[in-house]
């Protein structure tokens, strides 16, 4: 049997139950959320599957996974308890860093120069990894628990670090998919207004 990756989906807890019902699909306010007009998520879309290389299986962008559970709001709360989806997935599955298409959709959404938008889309794939190659080589930061850093020995030819996202078919069905709950402690970073790290003081199941 082909191994599967444990993976995870942070969403505002009214919107697990349809999550478990249907599968996944990425809700309007998410896009909301995330700042950009739905026609500059379309348009950076189309861009990075014009993009894509060859070869490269087409992946969905529409939600996003993370390899480890984090709490979906930053700090604010010292303690937060929280359920998150929790998914397996198989080793077709991409990790990429997320910061690439980030600077794709801000330069999209501030009419930015479309050379630089395309120059975003190919590092974006450029950083592209199977997960087993990504949980190989990198390792969780000390510093920054959203952030991974290259292991020590890992080919050089990787990035240093990467912001992962775990590209996976879209609609992944409810079979592979559970609420889990997690409590978190949250601590803000020092000096770096916005930015926290979080530890799981407990995890549903162990």
């Amino acid at each position: 049997m082909p191994r599967r990756f444990v993976v995870y989906h942070h969403t505002p807890p009214k919107n697990i139950p349809n999550i478990l019902r249907k599968g996944l699909r990425c809700p309007p306010e998410v896009v909301a959320r995330l700042g950009f007009a739905k026609d500059t998520l379309q348009k950076a879309h189309a861009l990075m599957e014009s993009e894509r290389p060859k070869g490269m299986p087409v992946y969905s962008k529409a939600v996003f996974f993370a390899p480890i559970p984090l709490p979906f709001v930053g700090a604010g709360r010292r303690v937060m308890k929280t359920d998150i989806i929790e998914a397996h997935v198989d080793g077709k599955s991409v990790v990429a860093d997320l910061r690439h298409f980030v600077n794709l959709l801000r330069t999209i959404q501030s009419g930015g120069d479309a050379r630089r938008a395309k120059q975003q889309a190919r590092q974006y794939w450029k950083s592209a990894m199977r997960i087993a190659d990504f949980h190989r080589h990198y390792e969780k930061s000390g510093f920054d628990s959203q952030v991974w850093l290259r292991r020590k020995g890992a080919p050089k030819t990787l990035p240093s670090e990467i912001f992962p996202e775990i590209l996976v078919e879209e609609g992944l069905t409810p079979q592979f998919l559970k609420r889990k709950l997690f409590i978190f402690q949250v601590e803000a970073v020092p000096g770096v207004p916005g930015t926290y790290t979080s530890k799981i003081i407990y995890e549903e199941g162990k």
